[in-house]
């Protein structure tokens, strides 16, 4: 007998989320976006991962070293050197060719021109901008929500090379083969456009938080 599912969750604030974190973000009607989380170096909160041709390019915003040992919340980003531009011209390579590039990227190149000065803030405004370009129904709410929720804020960790065991990483086409699985949601959404919403909802496996049996 598996458990009823609840309506809320808690997930971490991640730059440009993998493709699993929107997976298990489908599955509730609200989604809370902790941002009091630990910074960790290399991880998600700060990097994101393309498609390259012959390797998966990690996306990695710098952050100010005088806040090295601060919360999430209190990082600060760093431009001591141009990781905006750099991001940008590596989503052009990647992806100019994919079938939605052009239909996207008006939309997201503002967050590269005009970044926001704190990683909390950056990272929501990409979250919240493909939210909306994914038309996602889920209510997002920053903080942890409730006692008792859903919680997968352990639930990615790019330092461990494996995919959540509740994703199934059905293969798209990807612009360079051989493909890759659990990429940045970027990857998807240039890749499938408005199909990427189906393909979230079809690679949940069903063995996640949700669905432990009671």
């Amino acid at each position: 007998m598996k458990k009823q599912l609840t309506h809320s969750a808690c997930f971490p604030l991640h730059y440009f989320p993998p493709i699993p974190w929107f997976v298990a973000a489908l599955r509730y009607e609200r989604v809370y976006v902790d941002a009091d989380q630990p910074y960790r170096k290399q991880r998600y909160h700060s990097r994101a991962f393309i498609k390259m041709p012959n390797r998966v390019l990690p996306l990695t915003i710098p952050v100010a070293r005088r806040s090295a040992r601060a919360p999430l919340r209190d990082k600060m980003v760093s431009f001591a050197e141009d990781w905006p531009g750099q991001h940008w011209r590596s989503l052009q390579m990647a992806y100019r060719r994919s079938p939605y590039y052009e239909y996207y990227e008006d939309r997201l190149r503002p967050l590269f021109e005009e970044p926001a000065p704190s990683l909390v803030a950056h990272n929501w405004r990409c979250l919240r901008l493909v939210a909306e370009l994914l038309n996602l129904p889920q209510v997002m709410e920053e903080g942890a929500g409730p006692a008792g929720l859903d919680d997968f804020r352990g639930a990615f960790d790019p330092s461990l090379r494996q995919l959540p065991p509740w994703f199934e990483p059905v293969p798209y086409a990807q612009v360079f083969p051989p493909f890759a699985a659990g990429l940045s949601i970027l990857d998807l959404l240039f890749n499938l456009g408005p199909e990427s919403l189906i393909y979230l909802r079809d690679a949940w496996l069903g063995s996640g938080v949700a669905d432990e049996e009671a």
